[in-house]
């Protein structure tokens, strides 16, 4: 007689008419599942070969939306490196052309001065996936300690460790953009941290902590079992003052040459320019660093993606809303004219098609930041001169990442 076993990510129901309908939920990466469906994750084994043998895999770092972060060691160098491994749904947007990260990585890495704030590509290659999952294409990289946002979690930085963040992670951006590309998706998550561990203290680390699996769970694609995400241990903030603060995850940049109309950035990060879909360039980086910066020292967003029904507005227009009250700013008609969402949220004056309220002072910068922070006075102040250069409506009003490096904000901070 069959046995039939039933996992704990199955979920049987019955719909009106009586048909069985079968939901699978995933305790980590949807494994199994199709790619031209958008997924397609890697399903690497502990202690798998990969690059021809060059580097063996030793556990899962963590995942993301296009890709999962595995630890491995590489056998020539003798040495821990990180691999990026795209699910295979990524490797096709990758060969069309769509993608320009390894462009990217390969312009910031391959240069007389490199810079100790980008991520360094070491190589890269192609790993055949599991059943249905096709190519994966893999990016070897420089071991990093971690994320900003694991840094934070529900803490706020100290200030010093705030504005280190901050350099670095504009050192990080002129070096980008000097070398042709636009990152476009600022945020914690992108800023990593070095990595202080030797290799010997990595090795230990494996054998007191063995890497580990979920248990398994049914796909369409057969019985899968995810690794458990394993990062490694999140210094204190006192360690981490020093670390060296730099950009990762290139998956979205763009050519300075190359800017298609289409949202970048998550979305309350989204700069103006992009909401209306106006023309665009490296200076969207410096809004969205403006972003950063904010909730390095808030430990909040400086917009909110929610919308306004009482004032009929809408989460893009409710974004626009806002960043009129933050900037005290109208949008000029010359930059509307050039934007092809115009007349989505605005009349032929220039004011949002429902009317709300005019900006009130008290929603300026000052007032946020004095609101949410125990900085003195004379720190608020320069901390809201120093964002407000990156928050102007007009891309062409803000300074390029070179000029905001000479800030007053900045002055002494290593």
């Amino acid at each position: 007689m069959a046995i039939t076993v039933n996992y704990a990510n199955q979920h049987i129901s019955v719909d009106s008419e009586g048909n069985t309908i079968q939901t699978l939920t995933y305790v980590s990466e949807p494994l199994g599942n199709p790619p031209e469906h958008g997924y397609g994750w890697p399903r690497l084994d502990f202690e798998q070969a990969i690059g021809g043998d060059e580097w063996i895999i030793k556990r899962k770092l963590g995942w993301g939306v296009s890709s999962s972060i595995w630890l491995a060691f590489d056998q020539k160098q003798s040495r821990y490196v990180a691999i990026k491994a795209l699910k295979s749904s990524e490797n096709i947007r990758a060969c069309k052309g769509d993608s320009f990260e390894f462009e990217a990585l390969q312009a910031v890495t391959v240069t007389k001065t490199p810079s100790p704030h980008c991520l360094k590509l070491f190589a890269a290659c192609n790993v055949p996936g599991k059943g249905r999952d096709g190519i994966h294409l893999c990016y070897v990289t420089q071991l990093q300690g971690g994320n900003v946002a694991s840094l934070m979690g529900n803490d706020t930085f100290p200030f010093p460790l705030a504005k280190r963040i901050i350099l670095h992670t504009l050192r990080g951006i002129a070096h980008t953009h000097k070398h042709g590309f636009i990152h476009t998706d600022l945020k914690l998550d992108n800023i990593l941290f070095s990595c202080n561990m030797s290799t010997e203290d990595i090795t230990s680390l494996l054998i007191s902590d063995p890497s580990r699996r979920h248990d398994p769970e049914y796909s369409g694609d057969g019985i899968v079992q995810a690794a458990v995400s394993q990062p490694l241990p999140v210094p204190s903030f006192d360690d981490a003052m020093k670390r060296t603060f730099l950009l990762g995850d290139y998956s979205h940049a763009q050519p300075l040459s190359d800017r298609p109309p289409r949202s970048i950035a998550i979305a309350p990060h989204r700069p103006p320019e992009n909401i209306i879909l106006g023309p665009w360039n490296e200076k969207a980086d410096i809004w969205e660093f403006g972003c950063v910066a904010f909730e390095l020292i808030t430990a909040r967003l400086p917009f909110d993606w929610e919308s306004r029904p009482e004032y009929q507005l809408n989460e893009e227009a409710n974004l626009l809303y806002q960043m009129m009250n933050i900037t005290q700013e109208a949008f000029s008609l010359d930059q509307l004219a050039k934007s092809d969402k115009r007349n989505d949220f605005f009349d032929k004056d220039g004011n949002l098609l429902s009317k709300p309220p005019a900006a009130n002072v008290n929603d300026g910068l000052v007032s946020k930041i004095r609101k949410l922070t125990n900085l003195e006075e004379a720190e608020v102040t320069l901390t809201a001169q120093f964002i407000s250069r990156c928050f102007h409506l007009n891309p062409e009003d803000r300074p390029n990442a070179l000029d905001l490096l000479s800030d007053p904000f900045l002055n002494g901070v290593d």
